[in-house]
């Protein structure tokens, strides 16, 4: 073999090798302008609006954008960094299909790529994407002590989103204040124990213990200055100052930050159901 035929097959070499590449490169970028065109958000608004097709690239959450619940679900693809679809579901003009789904129609739902299987209930629909989906981390700790202690948080957390809704039905009532601030010191003296890490247990890391409490905390922090004014100034959050220092923590974080509800909003739903006795509020009020 000559120099020249040598070379002329190493050139041939690097342009099959060269096409290789540009070939990878192009499916990669096909997939992913599939998987954005998968991700669009869409809006469910009207008996006219008619069920969006199955998404076979990624689950797809059907909730309201202020939602505390939806925002649970959604904070666990966040931090997993898992794509998803958000079909923002308008209240008081919800598709007859949509009120056939799931528990009469109540959100948040989680539809599978299937289109066939849905998951309702915010704290065992994370688990679950948790448990299915890959992404970058899981949400869970492998420590089963430390899974046992986190679910034992989430019910203490759920327990004071019921004290705190009994309040928002009937703020004259002083017992649910009583039970309400029994979960504030409990859930104070838990980070109370932190010394590296700013979230629950002391972990570097947000888990569901963090994610399940951050959304209702917030909508209870920032009820100061609402039609609920008074009853702020009873639940009084903001002495307990170990959750305060958690709250500040969490956030800044860029995840948290994608479901944060705006005070406007929030003092508006508020007004809303202060008058009717309904979260029914339109998107069109808020978006």
């Amino acid at each position: 073999m000559n120099s020249n035929q040598g070379i002329n097959e190493g050139f041939l070499q690097q342009l099959v090798e060269a096409q290789k590449t540009i070939s990878s490169l192009i499916e990669t970028y096909k997939k992913n302008m599939s998987l954005q065109e998968y991700l669009v958000d869409i809006r469910l608004e009207g008996e006219k609006f008619i069920r969006p097709p199955p998404n076979q690239q990624v689950l797809r959450v059907y909730g309201h954008p202020y939602c505390p619940y939806a925002d649970r679900i959604r904070l666990t693809f966040y931090f997993k960094n898992v794509p998803f679809q958000f079909c923002l579901v308008d209240n008081p003009t919800r598709p007859q299909w949509f009120k056939e789904l799931g528990t009469e129609g109540i959100s948040p739902i989680v539809e599978l790529r299937n289109c066939q299987e849905l998951l309702s209930e915010s704290v065992p629909t994370c688990f679950y994407i948790d448990k299915t989906e890959v992404g970058t981390r899981k949400m869970m700790p492998s420590d089963p002590i430390l899974v046992c202690k986190i679910e034992i948080t989430i019910k203490k957390i759920d327990e004071l989103v019921n004290e705190f809704y009994k309040i928002l039905k009937n703020p004259a009532d002083k017992e649910p204040y009583e039970n309400l601030k029994k979960c504030f010191k409990k859930i104070d003296s838990i980070l109370s124990k932190n010394s590296n890490n700013p979230f629950f247990y002391d972990l570097p890391e947000v888990t569901f213990a963090d994610i399940c409490a951050f959304p209702h905390l917030r909508r209870i922090i920032l009820m100061k200055n609402s039609v609920y004014d008074d009853a702020s100034k009873l639940i009084d959050i903001e002495s307990y100052l170990n959750i305060m220092k958690w709250y500040n923590s969490m956030i800044k974080l860029d995840e948290i930050k994608k479901v944060l509800i705006p005070e406007k909003p929030w003092h508006s739903i508020l007004q809303r159901f202060k008058e009717k006795k309904t979260f029914m509020l339109a998107l069109s009020d808020i978006i």
